[in-house]
């Protein structure tokens, strides 16, 4: 059984008296609460006071702090809490990036991109749909090809679907 401290002592002579008080409380108000209200109140109120034979009362609260900081939904919010922020990354402009030796322009989309990262990014979709975009609009002399690339969408995940795309795609 925990031991109790003078500190501890005193809160729990003051949580006794507290519950004294809405003991009162309740009973000037049992006649508006209701038979039902009223009686379940008073056994709230004995469970409280049941309490005090076996351990104070702040030793019990402190198992039913313990209780809820084992719960997983808390332990995960204090993981939460104790992870540390995303630095926040400054945006820069083109003409920044054109200024940046880490930086190049990609052959295929035009994009600026961190150079360590140029092979990653041409095999990713945006590259590629950007490249066939841009080769589209060239050839045709259209501006708006929306469409067109709502279709390209469409017949993309229809290979996906079909188990096709790599076939067409992996180059």
């Amino acid at each position: 059984m925990p031991t109790t401290t003078p500190a501890l002592q005193k809160k729990s002579n003051e949580f006794m008296d507290i519950l004294q008080e809405l003991l009162g409380i309740i009973d000037d108000f049992s006649q508006q609460m209701g038979d039902g209200n009223y009686l379940n109140c008073m056994n709230l109120m004995k469970k409280l006071g049941d309490h005090k034979g076996d351990i104070t009362p702040v030793q019990y609260i402190e198992v039913l702090v313990q209780r809820a900081r084992d719960n997983s939904v808390v332990m995960e919010h204090s993981k939460r809490i104790d992870m540390k922020f995303r630095k926040k990354r400054d945006v820069k402009t083109d003409e920044q990036k054109h200024k940046d030796p880490h930086y190049c322009r990609c052959n295929l989309c035009d994009r600026f991109i961190v150079k360590d990262y140029k092979k990653e990014h041409q095999l990713n979709d945006v590259c590629r749909k950007t490249k066939y975009t841009k080769a589209f609009s060239s050839t045709t002399g259209l501006k708006d090809t929306s469409k067109y690339a709502e279709a390209d969408l469409l017949i993309t995940k229809w290979l996906i679907k079909t188990g096709r795309y790599s076939t067409y795609f992996n180059q």
